[in-house]
């Protein structure tokens, strides 16, 4: 921050008022469409304005109102630097707090007990709090500290993933034949999708048309206005709207199931999930500006997150079961969204993932008959709870068993420790695969 200090003077970092001073009266950043005194400072808002630093040609609307540069050109590179700086300390603060927050919990043996809570989220999603685990994000600093009880014997973490969830339970809940049928046939969803946007066969489809295609998808299950999906696409609000349009004239049913619940809202106050998961929107009686699509936004949002939710609850539990009655030391750690992570006792993790697939997808729909479509899950392995590899192939033959594990160098490298250190396990080869995702990044093949 000696650079900022040196061109406008010392200032409290953490301080929202002194942030606006320096963003909006010093530096001359957009306001988003806001007056000057509700300008945010949050961590979004720095984001929008170092792309519009770094693009400074281009657009970027929120609040309806399009933003553009108001600095001086030449000024372009220094602000951006000064942003990232500002970007870089609220992480290392965040960080900093978060880590604080886990010590004060942290009792013997180096054990996080935290308290779930089942009505802590209006949405009816398990809350957790003391510390609040859910809350660190993907690959975070604070989540690299969460490693298996066993780790000195080759325990390892595993994270199970419901695939596409809320989009598979809007498509039941709206009761689409479209969509549904898109599921069953067990192709890319997001590439069925592209086909009926842009009219064309899934095999011609693009990856920018399957990323607008997802957008638009899943910005129909969270209510996103055009405004927003243009943001995150980096396109014109008319184009995003066009999309938009196309989409529920694609799929009808999802624009009447919006429609449906929010009338049912406005005429008993509440909505329920598919599992009878109330929930009160309180929001469709007040008058004030927003206030209505917000409660158009909750009562589609609530039952679609509360089914998801429900559905992961109630597999975790019948795992929690599984596991006990097979004398298994793994156990059910958290539960973060979609997806539960799991600490891994050495030697068991194949017998692990069998019992967590049959449950959140065979016996899921045997549980719960509505359930008319897959429920597919996806699993990650690692050292710890960042850094995870996907499982991208496994079988049982009986005998030997072979998995497939795909991952950046550095997390196979610390996996890999992890697996031989437990001496149930045997690395047949690593090939290199080159860049995923603009990391570098290998194939493992691993006996059981």
């Amino acid at each position: 921050m000696d650079e900022t200090v040196r061109l406008y003077g010392s200032f409290s970092p953490t301080s929202w008022m002194a942030l606006q001073v320096l963003l909006y009266d010093v530096m001359q950043m957009p306001t988003m469409g806001l007056p000057r005194e509700k300008a945010s400072t949050n961590k979004d808002t720095i984001a929008t304005l170092i792309d519009l630093c770094g693009n400074p040609t281009m657009d970027f609307i929120k609040n309806n109102v399009v933003a553009t540069m108001c600095t001086p050109d030449s000024n372009h590179s220094q602000a951006l630097e000064i942003l990232k700086k500002i970007q870089e300390y609220k992480s290392l603060n965040h960080t900093r707090g978060m880590v604080r927050n886990i010590a004060r919990f942290t009792r013997e043996g180096n054990l996080v007990h935290a308290k779930f809570k089942q009505e802590g989220a209006d949405t009816g999603r398990l809350s957790c709090v003391d510390p609040p685990l859910q809350t660190m994000t993907w690959r975070s600093v604070e989540r690299r500290a969460f490693v298996s009880r066993w780790r000195d014997i080759g325990g390892i973490i595993m994270e199970a993933d419901y695939s596409q969830i809320e989009l598979r339970i809007l498509a039941i809940s709206a009761q689409d034949p479209d969509l549904i049928a898109a599921f069953n046939s067990g192709k890319d969803i997001h590439s069925q999708v592209a086909s009926r946007l842009f009219s064309t066969t899934p095999e011609l489809i693009t990856e920018v048309q399957r990323r607008l295609a997802k957008t638009a998808s899943f910005g129909s299950v969270y209510g996103e206005t055009p405004e927003t999906q243009a943001n995150r696409l980096g396109i014109s609000v008319d184009e995003a709207r066009h999309i938009q349009d196309i989409f529920f004239k694609q799929f009808p049913k999802l624009a009447q199931f919006s429609e449906d619940k929010f009338h049912e809202a406005v005429s008993t106050g509440v909505v329920y999930s598919i599992m009878g998961r109330k929930r009160f929107i309180v929001e469709v009686n007040d008058p004030r500006k927003g206030m209505q699509s917000r409660a158009r936004n909750k009562a589609t949002n609530s039952g679609i997150q509360g089914s998801a939710s429900d559905l992961l609850v109630s597999a975790a539990v019948r795992i929690m079961d599984e596991l006990e009655t097979h004398m298994m030391q793994s156990t059910v750690i958290n539960l973060v969204h979609d997806s539960m992570v799991l600490d891994i006792y050495p030697g068991e993790l194949l017998n692990v993932m069998k019992i967590v697939r049959y449950e959140m997808e065979e016996n899921s729909r045997i549980v719960y008959p509505w359930l008319v479509i897959p429920t597919p899950s996806d699993f990650e392995i690692g050292a710890n709870w960042s850094d995870l590899c996907a499982v991208k192939d496994w079988h049982d033959d009986g005998g030997n068993s072979m998995m497939e594990v795909v991952g950046r160098y550095d997390f196979m490298k610390s996996l890999s420790v992890c697996l031989r250190k437990s001496g149930q396990y045997t690395i047949r080869s690593v090939e290199d695969i080159g860049l995923v995702k603009n990391e570098s990044s290998c194939r493992m093949w691993v006996m059981i």
